[in-house]
């Protein structure tokens, strides 16, 4: 009975009453959750814009692309790019936009040069620029006249790249805000193989036969 006694008071201190938590322990514990709360629901949004970022990059690196293989493939034809001097500006000059893509103020092209070297510009003889104007060579017509003469004109077009502003940018504060325009003109034709056709009704035939068709 004695060691009964003492067993069940042993075992009254090892598991006797046990308290609850206070209001201080709760508000402690209530507060690390929070904060916990608060660094996971930060690195989900973090990880979501990180996403976003990641794939927005991927997009505009594919739109990129697109550009510069078009332009690749436009370039493979070409007769002439124009630079930015009297002959580039007065074509420039004549290709009108439409009211939605005016191009930006500092629309410059370029100064091609093919013995040139890859360097620095220097400040007041900038050769770089931020427009692509070019000439490429789109088909040739050949056209046979009642005289039975047939003739052999080659077609042109123009082609402008340009940037033009987009919302409120660009500034330094909004990394967007520009838009890359494409300009193309009507088919143009060589007026120096026009003049030489010295039949003055083969030339009327041709003309007429290249604004018919």
């Amino acid at each position: 009975m004695i060691q009964h006694a003492k067993d069940r008071e042993s075992l009254g201190e090892r598991f006797g009453p046990q308290t609850g938590l206070t209001l201080i322990e709760l508000v402690i514990a209530m507060v690390i959750l929070l904060v916990l709360s608060a660094l996971v629901t930060n690195m989900v949004i973090s990880g979501r814009a990180a996403q976003d970022y990641a794939d927005r990059l991927r997009r505009v690196t594919e739109v990129a692309q697109e550009i510069l293989d078009d332009i690749q493939g436009e370039l493979r034809e070409v007769v002439r790019i124009f630079g930015n001097d009297l002959v580039g500006q007065a074509y420039t000059a004549k290709c009108e936009a439409w009211p939605q893509a005016v191009p930006i103020q500092s629309t410059k092209l370029c100064l091609p040069s093919i013995a040139g070297t890859l360097k620095k510009d220097v400040l007041g003889t900038e050769v770089t620029g931020n427009a692509l104007l070019f000439a490429r060579h789109g088909w040739a017509d050949t056209f046979t006249c009642s005289s039975s003469n047939t003739y052999r004109v080659d077609v042109y077009r123009i082609i402008s790249y340009y940037p033009k502003e987009e919302g409120a940018g660009p500034s330094p504060s909004v990394p967007w805000g520009l838009n890359l325009c494409k300009w193309t003109s009507e088919p143009l034709v060589s007026g120096a193989q026009i003049d030489a056709i010295s039949d003055s009704t083969d030339q009327a035939e041709v003309l007429q036969h290249l604004i018919n068709s």
